[in-house]
């Protein structure tokens, strides 16, 4: 993957305040890798369809 060493690096650094494990560096570059793989996607764009994934997750899922 394109981005995952980057993501990792990124990861590693906790002060981030990061939500999820250092470990979930490679689920979070196959996202990324998604987003930016659709031609013409802003950077706004992107971060939208995240937030509304973000909402639409716990209505499909529950734990």
């Amino acid at each position: 993957m394109k981005y995952e060493k980057i993501i990792k690096k990124i990861c590693e650094n906790r002060l981030e305040g990061f939500e999820s494990k250092q470990e979930d560096a490679q689920l979070i570059a196959k996202v990324i890798e998604t987003l930016a793989g659709e031609e013409n996607l802003s950077i706004s764009h992107a971060l939208a369809v995240l937030e509304d994934a973000k909402k639409i997750l716990p209505m499909l899922v529950t734990l």
